[in-house]
């Protein structure tokens, strides 16, 4: 197995931990809130007791709850995919530019939303996924 096949596979698979955790913890939310919700409990009130202007019958909250199950389940998605090319044809990847490129632009975008809106863990691991696929894609040219 490559070098440039390795990077990509770590790639994948931190963007799958960092996806199928921040699923785990949304899961947890529903009943539990203890990660993902504000420190006062006034405003996840507030956020359960709002609706938004787009429809009466959808709250704050449950939209707050959704766009971090689709959130999560965007981040494996991608990994997924990206482990299953890898794994069975990486010839696959290497030969395209868009397939090559993509999870660098990807990875680079989640990254700068990373930097500008999130918190340490993600940005750590969703840095180092980018680096993974940035060197893999420029050692595959």
């Amino acid at each position: 197995m490559a070098v440039t096949q390795i990077l990509f596979i770590v790639g994948a698979l931190l963007f799958m931990v960092l996806g199928v955790a921040h699923g785990a913890y949304t899961w947890i939310e529903r009943t539990r809130p203890f990660r993902l919700t504000p420190r006062n409990p006034e405003v996840r009130d507030a956020m359960k007791g709002s609706t938004l202007a787009i429809h009466p019958s959808t709250n704050v909250w449950r939209a707050w709850l959704g766009f971090n199950f689709s959130h999560s389940l965007g981040a494996v998605t991608f990994g997924v995919v990206y482990l299953i090319l890898t794994v069975s044809d990486f010839s696959v990847i290497t030969a395209n530019l868009l397939l090559l490129g993509l999870p660098v632009i990807v990875s680079g975008i989640y990254l700068v939303l990373a930097i500008r809106y999130w918190f340490i863990i993600p940005l750590v691991g969703i840095a180092l996924g980018f680096g993974c696929f940035m060197m893999g894609a420029l050692l595959s040219l």
